[in-house]
């Protein structure tokens, strides 16, 4: 916000006074903010300039508010980020636009660009697993299209395409008509990606935040009903309440909630639940597959590996098995659940360079077990 608000007070002329006052207190709002923090903690973000790059612009291009970002959101991201760029050089930069809500569209701009930014040199690291950009974002990285579209509303008067005395001299001569020229033959083409940009967000965006609202719904109405009986479901399902803590913990939650008829206890939810019959846990067919690593990928070093489950409330073990050169059925690694799916370990370098199956065998509490369809991938190390 610092930065943002710094451009907004320098778009605007305001007293260079205004200024120093402004970066004054961003330095003590970050001293004090830092004191006592850990830099020595764990890191998230990745070290690969090209992931976290993708990561940015799929930030910035989820405002379309799919499950699992791809290309189209990566080019959505790509395509608004440049133009967004473009739009501050042409308005914050090469010709400072001081008037109009122009600024304050640039400060938005500008904000939503560094938001996007910073949780991409934080959360990069995550983004093996498929599942790195939260629907959470969305309300923050929005605010690049927010900002294209108030800067692009209005054309360039010929004072926002001359340099005042106080911004950096323009081009002179033929690079001066030059650029002015290709100034203008851009600007529509802004508002052409910008409206493109809002039909895509509104179109697809509700789509998707409609199909992802109905199945948060109805998982909150299944979690309902496994809050009132969470004392007779096993701990894979009660821990589904909150993956963060200790089944047992969560119970101990329930029962104080219950006792002083809090939250879901009191209403009339609670009570219609446990009127319902209890959960058939098995109803459904156990289904997975392995997702990491990729069929027919290379591999070399450490690899994780990972299983998604479509019913993973049961699930009791994972089990990765290889087979390949000299190996028919090896255990590989033991899958450790966690809220990417049911995640294993696999160091390349201890089998041969050669080409390689995976499978992995799925148990439920209920006594069902299922392998999966096989992974072929390739070890050059």
């Amino acid at each position: 916000m610092w930065p943002a608000g710094l451009l907004l007070i320098y778009l605007r002329r305001r007293p260079l006074r205004l200024g120093i006052v402004w970066i004054g207190s961003a330095l003590l709002t970050a001293v004090i903010y830092f004191v006592g923090f850990d830099f020595n903690v764990t890191q998230s973000s990745s070290h690969d300039p090209a992931a976290m790059l993708s990561f940015f612009v799929r930030v910035v291009g989820d405002i379309l508010g799919q499950n699992q970002p791809g290309v189209m959101v990566t080019l959505f991201g790509s395509v608004l980020v440049v133009t967004a760029i473009w739009v501050l050089a042409r308005f914050a930069i090469s010709g400072r636009t001081s008037t109009g809500g122009r600024p304050f569209a640039l400060s938005l701009l500008l904000f939503g660009l560094l938001f996007s930014a910073l949780t991409a040199l934080g959360r990069s690291g995550l983004g093996a697993f498929g599942f790195d950009i939260e629907n959470r974002y969305t309300v923050f990285a929005i605010f690049v299209l927010v900002g294209l579209y108030l800067s692009v509303l209005d054309p360039p008067v010929a004072s926002e395409l001359r340099s005042s005395k106080h911004d950096t001299p323009p081009p002179t001569g033929m690079a001066r008509r030059q650029w002015q020229i290709v100034s203008d033959s851009l600007f529509p083409l802004a508002r052409v990606i910008v409206g493109v940009g809002i039909v895509l967000t509104v179109l697809i965006g509700s789509v998707n935040g409609r199909t992802q609202a109905r199945e948060i719904h109805q998982n909150r109405l299944y979690l309902g009903k496994v809050t009132v009986r969470a004392s007779q479901y096993p701990d894979t399902i009660v821990n589904n309440l909150d993956w963060l803590e200790h089944p047992q913990s969560i119970r101990s939650r329930i029962t104080i909630a219950r006792d002083h008829h809090l939250s879901l206890f009191g209403t009339a939810d609670g009570q219609r639940y446990l009127s319902e019959k209890p959960l058939n846990l098995y109803s459904t067919p156990l289904r997975a597959s392995v997702t990491l690593p990729r069929n027919g990928s290379t591999l070399h070093g450490k690899q994780i590996l990972d299983v998604g489950i479509s019913d993973q409330f049961d699930v009791k073990t994972v089990d990765y098995i290889l087979s390949g050169p000299g190996r028919q059925g090896v255990p590989l690694a033991i899958g450790h659940r966690s809220n990417y799916g049911w995640i294993g370990g696999w160091n390349t370098s201890t089998v041969p360079n050669g080409t390689y199956t995976i499978v992995a065998r799925v148990s439920d509490s209920g006594g069902r077990s299922i392998m999966t369809i096989p992974v072929e991938v390739r070890v050059e190390n």
